[in-house]
């Protein structure tokens, strides 16, 4: 592949002349494809660099705010220089500034008295149930979690 210098057009084929220095005019004009196609492109950089900012005013609010409990910061094992907010209890790792939601929180504790429950009647329906043969015990489902 052979560059020009000037207007760093390239071609395969090996140069007979000396390079223009300036552009030559395109061989074919533009078709309304090839138009349509340039203006979405346009549009497309337009967003992206509308959204970024939207990003980085967003990082910049966020530095100040407060995390909620249970959560930390930390730097990006996958992106250096970047970070991450980590959930200390669990060890999820997300890129977006962690919220506490009330109705989560609840719904949370709600599952885990019913989980509770749960647990409780079925080990009230074991001691009832059948003994089991002897080198037997009754374990706690893996799939479902719970169950025995």
């Amino acid at each position: 592949v052979y560059e020009n210098i000037y207007t760093e057009e390239r071609q395969a084929w090996f140069p007979e002349n000396p390079a223009p220095e300036e552009a030559s005019a395109p061989l074919v004009a533009q078709s309304d494809d090839e138009k349509r196609k340039e203006a979405l492109k346009a549009k497309n950089l337009a967003a992206l660099q509308k959204r970024k900012e939207q990003q980085q005013a967003l990082a910049e609010a966020q530095k100040d705010m407060e995390l909620p409990p249970g959560w930390r910061k930390v730097e990006s094992r996958s992106r250096p220089g970047e970070w991450v907010y980590e959930n200390e209890e669990t060890g999820e790792r997300q890129a977006w500034f962690p919220e506490e939601d009330p109705k989560k929180k609840e719904l949370r504790e709600k599952n885990k008295k019913a989980l509770e429950a749960y647990k409780a009647k079925m080990a009230a329906k074991e001691e009832n149930s059948k003994a089991l043969p002897e080198g037997w015990r009754r374990v706690e489902s893996r799939s479902r979690p719970g169950e025995f």
